[in-house]
């Protein structure tokens, strides 16, 4: 996984207290994990979807904007077969196959709205494989049609022209894929022939053809064949010839991340020293990772936030064990950090821990495996009823559990207010015009209304209810 940001409004949101779910030593075993920028998500064996880290967009589709330390339930995804992070949004895929994304910006819904609780993807409800980063997202039909959506540019793969896509698009030439990965300005995906086709901004040879030109379109990476997986970072890519296979490394190598003793940027695969035997690859900003054949994890490349999990915060050239992650089933790497499960399927994460995105419900950075702590609940208190003091108004609104009062054009708060603004209005027999106020709330149980009352004659003009929920 790769490194996202982006930004969002904040709401009001309602007060929320964070209890450890009692009697329960470690996370129970997941089925699958995803580290974003500054997140983390995974999805339970029962499909419940879960996700801890940095919130500011909204992104753990939790029900407040706040940072947790520890796993908290996504609200309405408990049917999750997959997972995929980036740092201002998350996706996932549903039993059905639909894939659902939140957070910010460019979600495939059709618009570039915020959501913070899982959202449609716009036209993709036979997804069998998802990937997102900073600026676009990509997901696999069940046929094998690779589609992608976005602000990207020619990361997108659906040819010349920077129009955003804010639903998916099919990329030109691939309807055969069979794993795919979204680099920061590229991407790659794996085809039922084994070979691999890259597109996008190229300027560290991410691409993998020889060159640094942009390619728009899908391009055969150079020398490889029989691949059996592939992992996109930031500005480089690996694959894996054979299961298990040698690892072979493209791209950027500022930091070692090609694993092959230098630091020299390569523009055509090169193989991984010492790494013959894989059978699983991940890759972010700067580093790398993968699982042998014995279940050992290694990882090699930048290690300042100690995300190679080797007890130091010294890099590595090649790949170096993952201390006491002998027993590694899956593996995903963040920009500084990584989360593993074990065979068992038990969570463990390491590296920077600053917004609790390790989920051991601490802040500490972590410099070997630590295990993620158990769920977090949510108790929500209870909001003291309010009365309307304009009765018409109230009894409308009563029937959506909210209240208003009218007299001196205010709005009193039902649950709690989201926002308050002028409009002008007309008058119901017609002639002239009132100020009056549009008041929306949010109630605790019930969702979301839009209430408006004129605040000259108490009366209601209009009214609506929409969920948020």
């Amino acid at each position: 996984m790769t490194l996202c940001r982006t930004h969002a409004i904040a709401l009001c949101c309602a007060a929320i207290v964070l209890v450890m779910s009692p009697g329960a030593a470690q996370a129970e075993p997941m089925r699958a994990i995803s580290a974003g920028g500054v997140h983390t998500c995974a999805v339970r064996v029962t499909g419940q979807a879960l996700c801890w880290g940095w919130n500011k967009f909204g992104q753990l589709g939790t029900s407040s904007f706040a940072n947790q330390s520890a796993p908290g339930n996504v609200r309405r995804l408990t049917d999750a077969t997959a997972v995929s992070v980036g740092t201002s949004a998350s996706c996932a895929i549903r039993t059905s196959g639909q894939a659902m994304c939140w957070g910010s910006e460019y979600l495939g819904d059709g618009t570039r709205a915020s959501r913070r609780f899982p959202t449609p993807v716009k036209r993709l409800h036979d997804a069998v494989a998802i990937t997102t980063n900073l600026f676009h997202s990509c997901a696999i039909r069940s046929g094998g049609r690779a589609v992608c959506w976005g602000s990207g540019g020619s990361s997108l793969g659906v040819g010349t022209g920077l129009r955003d896509r804010r639903a998916p698009a099919a990329v030109r030439g691939v309807d055969d894929a069979i794993a795919i990965g979204a680099g920061l300005f590229s991407t790659c995906a794996l085809r039922s022939t084994g070979t691999v086709w890259c597109w996008g901004l190229n300027d560290d040879g991410e691409v993998g053809d020889g060159t640094t030109t942009r390619r728009w379109l899908p391009t055969p990476v150079q020398g490889l064949a029989g691949v059996s997986a592939i992992a996109t970072g930031d500005y480089h890519v690996c694959a894996i010839v054979a299961a298990p296979g040698q690892v072979f490394c493209w791209g950027d190598n500022q930091y070692g991340q090609l694993g092959d003793g230098t630091r020299t940027r390569r523009l055509a695969p090169v193989p991984v020293i010492d790494l013959d035997d894989a059978v699983s690859l991940t890759a972010s900003y700067g580093y790398t990772c993968a699982i042998r054949a014995s279940r050992q994890a290694v990882c090699w490349g930048d290690n300042e936030s100690g995300q190679l999990g080797n007890g130091t915060r010294a890099g590595s050239l090649v790949p170096t064990p993952v201390q006491g992650l002998t027993d590694a089933g899956t593996i995903d790497a963040a920009s500084t950090h990584n989360c593993a499960l074990r065979t068992s399927g038990e969570p463990v994460c390491w590296g920077d821990n600053e917004y609790g995105q390790l989920g051991d419900g601490t802040r500490h950075a972590r410099l070997v495996p630590t295990a993620v702590a158990p769920a977090v609940r949510e108790a929500r208190r209870r909001q003291p009823p309010i009365h309307a003091r304009s009765r018409r108004c109230g009894d409308l609104v009563r029937r959506a559990a909210f209240a208003v009062v009218v007299k001196g054009a205010s709005c009193a708060r039902a649950g709690r207010l989201i926002r308050r603004w002028n409009k002008t209005m007309p008058q119901r027999n017609g002639t002239g015009r009132v100020l009056g106020f549009y008041c929306r709330y949010r109630d605790l149980r019930h969702g979301a209304a839009s209430v408006r009352c004129t605040g000259l004659r108490r009366r209601t003009i209009s009214w609506r209810t929409e969920s948020i929920y």
